[in-house]
């Protein structure tokens, strides 16, 4: 067995095929306040449940704050590092300073062999299976393809109080991603 921290060292040494691929990404998207952060939860707390590993990325349409100026890690930023690891005993934080364009592709590198699948928050104009959130009379699920890539319509009724998807919803969804996790990429059962 190799040493955790030799691991890095034998996947680089072993070369490309070695290392794992990107695990397959699903998108939930909609307009805002339409319930894609509770889709987001309630799909992860269901896929863990489930002993599924799961990353998450958030599209943020505003430059995103969370380093503290003067703090160290900070200051490492100011001085000009690109990156910065802030790592702690039980959490690590990754800073990346650059001026680039926010696409998706790049990062989903990043959750290779830590996670089964990954759930986007928004990208709506990025091509993947996806979940489209709208609003209307009650909760509806019906399948459709945008792009060649396959999807669900998700309806659910607007209202005032805290939201929560029906377990047969979650269920159908949580399903589509097993799928594609399973190398389905239409995201369908296999068939023996």
């Amino acid at each position: 067995m190799i040493p955790l921290s030799g691991v890095l060292a034998h996947v680089l040494a072993a070369g490309p095929a070695a290392r794992p691929a990107a695990p397959p990404v699903l998108s939930l998207r909609g307009a805002s306040n339409s319930g894609k952060t509770r889709l987001v939860e309630q799909l992860t707390a269901e896929l863990t449940r489930r002993r599924w590993r799961v990353g998450t990325v958030k599209h943020a349409s505003h430059e995103p704050t969370l380093d503290i100026d003067g703090k160290d890690s900070h200051r490492h930023a100011a001085a000009g590092a690109e990156r910065v690891l802030l790592l702690g005993p039980s959490r690590a934080a990754l800073f990346v300073h650059r001026a680039a364009e926010p696409e998706l592709a790049p990062w989903l590198d990043s959750f290779a062999g830590a996670v089964d699948i990954v759930l986007v928050e928004g990208f709506k104009q990025t091509p993947l299976p996806y979940v489209r959130i709208e609003l209307g009379e009650s909760f509806t699920l019906t399948r459709e393809r945008h792009d060649g890539h396959p999807g669900w319509r998700l309806t659910r009724p607007a209202g005032e109080g805290p939201l929560h998807y029906p377990d047969t919803v979650i269920a159908t969804l949580v399903e589509f991603a097993v799928t594609l996790m399973a190398g389905d990429a239409d995201g369908r059962p296999e068939v023996p």
